[in-house]
């Protein structure tokens, strides 16, 4: 999406391009940039970071994107505001994100992220860890079990948890926060801001619900294909069982379904940032 100058947002509010809104938009734009800051750190610490794991790097990608989504959604709550004039726009009625983005919009990031919610249950049944080696009269065995671990399904719940929090606060903080009204330009350009905030809010956890399901999809792709010595080691040959009976029947399709829910996270955070901006009513003034 190719960045906008300060100009351009003031013109896109239907505003005209006075010094004051100007420099209102500017710093609007400077705090979109720290925000990417923020969400590269915060991706390169769950791509490198201790919390990253042990699967090589076949996992790197949705990791370091998941972190930065994160980081993006984090910083929406976070970031600092534009100082607000004296005089405050009041209004009739309850102020609600809905009236700055379309109210179906609000929706999309909450299935993904609830169902991530569940992921600890994978837990639930015998799932071996780590290298296993048997040795006998005819040879070796060395068998590998790749199924996530408990603390890692019990974080991707947390980030989920954590998300849905930021997302809520984020959304009510931009729809209940005082909007200046020294004059019509100035309310008509804040609405408008605050709105692209909200948009980039859904945005950024309707990307990261796409995100992480992929991510727990390649970590039980990766589970099923974990493997035990079967004894006695009578041959070299077929020496290695499967952990899981059901696996052959998942593995055709899950890692699939996990690249294109992967694939999908991105034009979902575009088609997000696309959504329409408030039109210029007067219920609010």
């Amino acid at each position: 999406m190719p960045a906008s100058t300060a100009a351009e947002l003031v013109a896109a509010s239907g505003v005209p391009a006075e010094p004051a809104r100007i420099a209102q938009a500017d710093e609007y734009l400077s705090r979109r940039r720290r925000t990417r800051w923020i969400g590269l750190g915060c991706g390169l610490l769950a791509g490198f970071g201790p919390l990253a794991g042990d699967q090589g790097g076949s996992l790197l990608v949705p990791r370091l994107l998941a972190g930065y989504l994160f980081g993006v959604l984090l910083s929406e709550l976070v970031a600092p505001r534009v100082a607000r004039g004296a005089v405050r726009a009041a209004s009739l009625e309850p102020r609600t994100a809905g009236r700055l983005v379309p109210r179906w919009s609000l929706f999309l990031p909450w299935p993904l992220l609830v169902l991530l919610l569940a992921t600890p249950l994978l837990v639930i049944g015998w799932h071996p860890h780590g290298v296993t080696r048997y040795a006998g009269r005819n040879g070796e065995c060395s068998a590998s079990a790749y199924w996530p671990t408990t603390p890692t399904l019990f974080g991707i719940a947390t980030v989920a948890a954590v998300a849905l929090v930021l997302l809520a606060l984020s959304l009510r903080r931009l729809a209940t926060r005082p909007q200046p009204a020294e004059d019509a330009a100035a309310w008509q350009l804040d609405r408008s801001l605050r709105a692209r905030s909200a948009r980039a809010s859904i945005a950024a956890a309707t990307a990261l619900g796409l995100t992480m399901t992929a991510l727990v999809g390649q970590y039980v792709y990766q589970g099923i294909h974990s493997f035990v010595c079967t004894r006695p080691l009578s041959t070299f040959t077929n020496i290695n069982g499967n952990v899981y009976s059901w696996a052959n029947s998942v593995a055709p399709w899950l890692q699939d379904v996990s690249l294109a829910l992967l694939l999908l996270a991105i034009p979902a955070w575009m088609f997000c940032h696309r959504l329409p901006l408030p039109t210029n009513d007067t219920g609010e003034r």
